[in-house]
């Protein structure tokens, strides 16, 4: 059994990652979320470049939409809007 450097992130043969789906997996990315308070949410703007801004999870429903306070009126608002797709990383 291979066993990882001290300070390596690599894991040992012997750890097996376990794939979790459907109603489990969206609990889990739910307490995650939940759990984590800020998120960089990254928006397309009109000229197509990728335009990040930190962002304070508020929460995540029961369909997994995850949701933020801001101002109606804002570039992320704007961007969002035109581009439906956007990045979140926690």
């Amino acid at each position: 059994m291979r066993k990882p450097l001290p300070g390596s992130a690599i894991p040992c043969e012997s750890e097996r990652i376990t794939e979790i789906t459907g109603t489990d997996a969206l609990a889990r990315v739910k307490e995650l979320v939940e759990d984590i308070d800020f998120t960089m949410l990254t928006t397309v703007d009109d000229e197509g470049n990728l335009v990040s801004r930190p962002m304070s999870t508020r929460q995540m429903d029961e369909a997994g939409d995850i949701w933020f306070f801001t101002s109606d009126d804002t570039d992320k608002v704007d961007e969002a809007r035109a581009h439906r797709d956007v990045g979140l990383s926690y």
